[in-house]
């Protein structure tokens, strides 16, 4: 007889403030600048996060903040674990 494993279902992290304002900035960039490839819309939207005043960043901070709190509702358990 073999065991079966079973794979723990994939959970992503929450996201950052970054990766928020990364998600919500891309689209606009890319409306911006049709056919630019996605490292400069790294380039372009981490320039604008680096500018970005200290009131803007702490708008996104709460939003990276709400986000975590849907995520601890909806996986309770989740603990993040690193790869090695």
């Amino acid at each position: 007889a073999t065991k079966q494993t079973r794979k723990k279902p994939y959970i992503p992290r929450p996201p950052n403030s970054f990766i928020l304002y990364r998600q919500h900035h891309h689209p606009l960039i890319l409306n911006q600048h049709p056919g630019i490839n996605n490292s400069e819309i790294s380039r372009i939207i981490a320039d604008h996060w680096r500018n970005l005043s200290n009131q803007e960043k702490e708008e996104w901070k709460r939003k990276a903040e709400e986000a975590k709190q849907r995520h601890m509702k909806a996986w309770p358990d989740y603990k993040y674990q690193p790869r090695r």
